[in-house]
């Protein structure tokens, strides 16, 4: 939530202070999408300097003030020249959606435009008009600032009365989507926020709320209001190793493990290090328990198909061979089976199987060998049972520490306890296939991936290569829209409802329905959907499906 709009107001209010009064040293980008602006602060003695850090790309924007850092020799460019040796005068939210204004004491306006989508921009406005754009700057140039939306006045009080009316009446599924419709501006962490603050189930349908569900949740919005007036920034670490910021507490995550942050840039900062952290790792964590899982099964397998101790049957055939020569006079060449008195057993009648093609001799032998062949085996049975138990073994105190290892920094001492069993195993280094897919990918809850494709012949790569029989498929009902399919890791584990919903949101997000609110996505698994001879690139049939009504969102 590092652009949500409470932590841009936030933020704003505070590095507007540190800030104020800046000179603007150079404005420059040594990265793709990340825009960095050196200033000297006037308050100074020492005349210290500052870096503005603002990224606009696409799912991952964030803007943060860092110490001053060195500018690269080569492939850095200096943009945005107007406002070099500019003064900054103030740092503020626009009024009506996720834009901070920076303005100089001359008048310019420099723009930051976070929506965390491809629309995020930097723009030098100038009486209503853009001079200069970070992004398409060719098209943009000269042309009119985009119109934002206006807040509607009484979108941050919908309390008491307005609830009580407005609620109940939702047309939505559940409470959880009424509240995201009604407050677009909490988002989905802040609405969960308020459903637990109120102590309301938030899958209940809108239409079950009693009076009394409504006043708990205006308390508890009010709530929500009073704590972002005084931040308490944190960071939650998430069960699938990820970590979330928040600019107050979130009683919905007290069961987790949470680090507190002086103050929100530094949260933003510390969220940064992590994921950057969490990045150059060379695979991930639930790269590693699938190689584990993987290896176990494969060795338990092999000592399932090992014989068990043959010594017995080494025994029995090197008694065949001494009663074949004992009789050797009474066998014939071109015999299959021979009946013999057995000494060992009261000279009971015992019936040897023989080669026709081979002489009583020969065939005396070939027990003989035999008997021979499993002694010898059964040294190298034992010591192959022993070494796959202990590999079992090993395995199975790897996964066991491995599942302990809930925080970035426990897993990168783990990698470095076990340097050389991890090399053994091999696990895929996940990061570098994802970086060269033509898909979309977000994390939803559960520590799952989703994937989307980017056109016709992209979505038909999606749907018939790269995913798996029980992953599960989406596509919005009666428009035309991306294939989105949700990767399932563990067949054995129920999908949650809450990552069934977060993907269609994002398939309804990425179709001709995306500005709709109550869009109906039709989901299965994989297998159940088809393509047939004559159909056109990216339509496929679906069987077996099911409907779940979202509101198009990005998680």
């Amino acid at each position: 939530m590092l652009v949500h709009s409470f932590t841009l107001h936030a933020l704003c209010r505070e590095i507007s202070p540190i800030l104020f009064g800046s000179e603007i040293l150079e404005i420059f980008s040594q990265a793709r999408n990340e825009l960095l602006i050196s200033v000297r602060q006037e308050s100074t003695t020492e005349k210290g300097a500052l870096t503005v850090c603002v990224c606009v790309e696409p799912n991952f924007n964030y803007i943060v003030v860092r110490e001053e850092f060195s500018r690269k020799r080569k492939n850095s460019i200096d943009l945005f020249r107007p406002l070099q040796r500019e003064v900054i005068s103030t740092i503020a939210m626009h009024s009506s959606d996720r834009i901070i204004l920076l303005e100089t004491r001359s008048g310019e306006v420099l723009q930051f435009h976070l929506y965390n989508t491809a629309e995020s921009n930097i723009l030098l406005v100038r009486d209503g008009r853009i001079v200069q754009a970070f992004k398409r700057n060719k098209s943009l140039a000269g042309t009119p600032v985009p119109a934002s939306a206006p807040v509607a006045p009484e979108e941050s009080s919908l309390l008491g009365v307005r609830i009580s009316q407005m609620l109940p009446q939702s047309s939505e599924s559940s409470i959880d989507d009424a509240l995201r419709k009604l407050l677009p501006h909490f988002g989905k962490w802040y609405v969960r926020e308020i459903c637990t603050r109120g102590g309301v189930d938030a899958e209940r349908a809108p239409n079950t709320v009693s009076e009394e569900d409504c006043l708990s949740i205006a308390s508890a919005i009010q709530s929500i209001l009073h704590d972002l007036e005084h931040p308490e920034p944190r960071l939650y670490e998430q069960k699938d190793g990820g970590k979330l910021f928040s600019v107050i507490p979130l009683h919905q995550m007290s069961p987790l493990p949470y680090q507190t942050c002086s103050s929100v840039n530094e949260g933003i900062l510390e969220s940064l290090r992590s994921r950057f952290r969490k990045h150059s790792m060379p695979f991930t964590k639930a790269s590693l328990e699938r190689a584990i899982r993987r290896d176990l099964e494969r060795a338990q397998q092999a000592l399932g198909k090992i014989s068990g101790d043959r010594h017995d049957d080494a025994a029995t055939f090197e008694q065949w061979g001494n009663l074949l020569l004992a009789h050797l006079a009474e066998i014939r060449k071109g015999t299959s089976q021979v009946e013999v008195p057995n000494i060992y057993a009261g000279d009971e009648p015992l019936l040897i199987r023989l080669d026709p093609r081979l002489t009583p001799p020969q065939n005396a032998e070939r027990y003989f060998d035999r008997a021979k062949k499993i002694r010898h085996g059964t040294e190298e049975v034992k010591r192959r049972r022993s070494s796959l138990e202990h590999q079992i073994g090993e395995l199975n105190k790897l996964a066991a520490e491995l599942e302990t290892c809930t925080t970035d920094e426990q897993y990168r001492q783990f990698l470095s306890n076990h340097k050389e069993a991890v090399k053994r195993m091999q696990p895929v280094r996940e990061q570098t296939e994802e970086e060269n897919l033509p898909f979309r990918v977000f994390a939803v809850t559960g520590g799952m991936e989703v994937w989307v494709g980017k056109s016709s012949s992209s979505n038909d790569l999606l749907t018939m290569k790269y995913a798996k029989p029980n992953d599960y498929w989406f596509h919005v009902r009666g428009a035309s829209g991306s294939h989105t399919v949700l990767r399932v890791v563990d067949r054995s584990k129920p999908v949650p409802k809450e990552t069934i919903r977060e993907a269609a949101a994002i398939a309804a997000y990425y179709s001709k329905m995306r500005r709709g609110s109550n869009v109906p996505v039709a989901y299965c698994e994989r297998k159940y959907v088809r393509k047939t001879k004559g159909l056109k690139e990216g339509a496929v049939v679906m069987e077996r499906e099911k409907i779940v009504f979202v509101h198009p969102a990005l998680p």
